[in-house]
């Protein structure tokens, strides 16, 4: 995804708008493409880009939370030493699976479960229930190019009709499919 399509989605989304607008500053995945300043310009707040990877997530709230400054055209990686902010977190071992080592209390964890775009949207509904039966916490709904935004709208929908309380998200390719997706219900793209 780039920085324009984020722009324009939050342009033409007044309740997602209003949402970014009430934060102080907003940091976007550092491997969306595009300068985040043309997010910056349809919000009217600072957006920098993080990390590639979301396991400095806490990490990049820590930078940005004691001063530190970002970019908005680079990866938080090619701007700050992460390891100089790293988090310092023990971790008691409860037991080990192989080489990985399991925390005895682990951190709260989200399980995302993607229906694959290849699901015919008859199995949509029953694959939808299935995973949050199975403990997803979010369902996402995979779409590719060779779907219209109709047929995006649909597959929300029908992963919608079948959940009791998970929220749907959607991975869609162009900015057409997303706006489908987010008018269908989606939470997120």
């Amino acid at each position: 995804m780039s920085a324009r399509t984020i722009a324009k989605i939050l342009a033409s989304k007044k309740d997602l708008l209003d949402r970014a607008r009430s934060a102080d500053v907003l940091v976007i995945p550092g491997h969306v493409r595009g300068d985040a300043r043309e997010i910056s310009r349809v919000v009217g707040r600072p957006v920098y880009k993080g990390t590639v990877s979301p396991v400095y997530i806490p990490d990049i709230i820590g930078i940005l939370s004691s001063g530190g400054k970002l970019d908005p055209e680079r990866p938080a990686e090619e701007v700050v030493n992460l390891g100089d902010y790293a988090s310092k977190i023990v971790v008691k071992e409860a037991f080990r699976v192989g080489r990985v080592r399991i925390p005895l209390r682990p951190p709260p964890m989200l399980v995302v479960a993607e229906i694959p775009p290849t699901a015919s949207e008859r199995e949509i509904p029953r694959l939808a229930a299935r995973m949050e039966g199975d403990g997803a916490s979010i369902v996402a709904v995979g779409t590719g190019f060779d779907d219209e935004p109709k047929v995006v709208y649909n597959k929300v929908r029908l992963a919608l009709s079948a959940l009791k309380e998970a929220p749907v998200i959607a991975e869609t390719p162009t900015m057409d499919h997303a706006s489908s997706a987010l008018d269908a219900g989606a939470l997120a793209l």
